[in-house]
């Protein structure tokens, strides 16, 4: 009986052992096959120009690393991750935190014609912030899309299954239109009433740069700032900071 006994608790610790050792390898797997989306602070896009400019999307990832998108004229195709250089990145978010920053009204910077279309997107404290160039640069704009530049060309990237989560940013509602000499703005407005247009102030007091804005509910964002800039009596339109609200 007693040689019994231990034949069954040897069979008994067998059983448990190897349950055990199933149950690890699943773990292990589990743990492997997580999500590998990660949240992010920043985004910047480039887009092609007439040459062989890269074209990219960067990721400045939530742990201060870096994620990147090459789409053409860098790396292979593809996705990359690389560890930056924390103080650049402590620069550069530093130019980019105050409100004047973003507030410049680029669209009377002289158009460059073969500059690659880029935008930045920041999730900041209070609320995202969100910019499209457009083909018009200042000098502290040159400064921080130089920044970006060096900063993705210069990093050693390797390849990764890493992807960056896609966040609920409002839809931009905000318009700087440049109307021709002679246009009466509100007129002007009549022909967008199906965006739900509002008049919210006119941004020069000698030429005719206005501020609109577009009802959320009514139309796509692509659609409205496209039908505007294709009207003949609009040299110019931008998205206004179209993901943080404007002191009216």
């Amino acid at each position: 009986m007693g040689v019994m006994r231990i034949v069954l608790f040897f069979f008994a610790g067998i059983v448990l052992l190897t349950t055990a050792c199933t149950s690890s390898r699943k773990a292990s797997h589990a743990k492997g096959s997580e999500s590998s989306d990660m949240a992010w602070v920043l985004k910047f896009n480039r887009g092609p120009c007439f040459g062989t400019c890269p074209v990219y999307t960067f990721y400045l990832l939530a742990d201060h690393s870096g994620l990147l998108e090459v789409r053409g004229h860098f790396l292979d195709t593809g996705w990359y991750h690389a560890t930056l250089d924390q103080e650049n990145i402590h620069y550069l978010l530093q130019d980019i935190e105050p409100d004047t920053w973003w507030n410049s009204i680029r669209i009377e910077e002289p158009m460059i014609q073969d500059m690659p279309v880029m935008s930045l997107t920041y999730k900041h404290i209070r609320g995202w912030r969100q910019f499209v160039t457009q083909g018009r640069e200042d000098h502290e704009l040159v400064q921080v899309t130089h920044q970006l530049d060096q900063l993705v060309q210069q990093e050693v990237w390797t390849k990764t299954k890493i992807r960056p989560l896609h966040p609920e940013i409002p839809e931009p509602t905000d318009v700087i239109v440049h109307l021709r000499e002679g246009v009466d703005v509100q007129r002007w407005m009549e022909g967008f009433k199906s965006f739900g247009i509002e008049f919210q102030k006119r941004l020069t007091p000698r030429q005719s740069y206005y501020l609109v804005s577009k009802t959320p509910s009514m139309g796509s964002p692509e659609d409205f700032i496209n039908t505007i800039k294709s009207d003949p009596n609009v040299i110019d339109a931008q998205w206004d900071r179209p993901v943080l609200p404007r002191d009216r």
